[in-house]
């Protein structure tokens, strides 16, 4: 799935600021000096909210750091059909510098000859929890969520 595929509009929440993107070609970018990292109120979400509002859009990617949304992978020497969030959890967490919840562990399996690697997507539930509180106050859907560096090269390998 592109970012833009139904949604139209993605949402990157930076530390002190958000960007917001539409699948447009004029008046196709939004910026707004708010962090979304923290609790908000209703009223100070009131901008982004009206903007929202005004240009029709319901529904959002959200473009994630790559500190909050980790893609991690790991090869079993075998062929596996599931695999429990919570081993996946047990592998990776000395690669991550947050507590890892099992919930929040998403993984896909791809198999090659004896071999299962599993793809996985982990996510710092302490700043995913609070942007998720600020956008339901938004009323707006989440598409789905994506790390910064995969999109890049989701976009580059587009390019011929």
């Amino acid at each position: 799935m592109s970012l833009f595929s139904k949604p139209k509009a993605v949402l990157w929440p930076k530390s002190d600021s958000v960007q917001v993107y539409l699948d447009r070609s004029d008046n196709n970018t939004f910026s707004l000096d708010i962090n979304l990292w923290k609790p908000r109120t209703e009223e100070e979400l009131k901008q982004l909210g009206d903007y929202y509002r005004q240009n029709h859009i319901n529904q959002i990617s959200v473009l994630l750091p790559d500190d909050i949304i980790v893609t991690k992978s790991f090869i079993y020497d075998s062929k596996i059909s599931k695999v429990d969030p919570t081993e996946i959890a047990s592998l990776a967490k000395s690669q991550v510098n947050f507590d890892i919840k099992p919930e929040l562990i998403e993984y896909s399996l791809s198999y090659k000859d004896d071999k299962t690697l599993i793809r996985s997507t982990i996510i710092d539930s302490v700043p995913y929890n609070i942007l998720v509180e600020n956008l339901t106050k938004l009323g707006l859907s989440i598409e789905g969520y994506w790390n910064v560096s995969s999109s890049i090269a989701n976009i580059v390998a587009t390019f011929k």
